[in-house]
């Protein structure tokens, strides 16, 4: 039993400190993503426009504009195009794959700027 105590003791020693980690870990993040923003909202600047990369000593941040999202489509947002094509066009496969593309693409494009640091290994 004391040897039970003494692992579960440690246990919970550990998963305290990982949360602990993990707290500040997300309060960082938020810091970042405010210090982010801040980076954006100077990038856009028109002295900056032509700006993609920023050099450091221990390797470089990359600027992405006008980005693309990943492609994702929902179940409703299938439907919802569907619904539409149905209603506007006589049905057609090739017709309707195109439609569903074109539309969905229209709501992947982006114009916010992406910050990502790359560093040397």
């Amino acid at each position: 039993m004391e040897e039970l105590k003494t692992c579960i003791r440690k246990y919970t020693e550990v998963d305290d400190k990982i949360r602990q980690k993990n707290a500040e870990v997300h309060e960082m993040r938020l810091v970042r993503t405010t210090i982010e923003s801040e980076l954006t909202q100077i990038i856009k600047k028109p002295e900056f426009a032509t700006v993609e990369k920023i050099n450091l000593p221990d390797g470089y941040i990359r600027i992405a504009k006008e980005s693309t999202k990943p492609w994702s489509l929902s179940k409703k947002e299938l439907q919802s195009y569907l619904q539409t094509y149905f209603q506007l066009k006589i049905p057609n496969c090739e017709d309707c794959f195109k439609y569903i593309v074109d539309s969905h693409s229209n709501k992947q494009a982006s114009s916010e700027i992406s910050i990502t640091r790359i560093i040397r290994s």
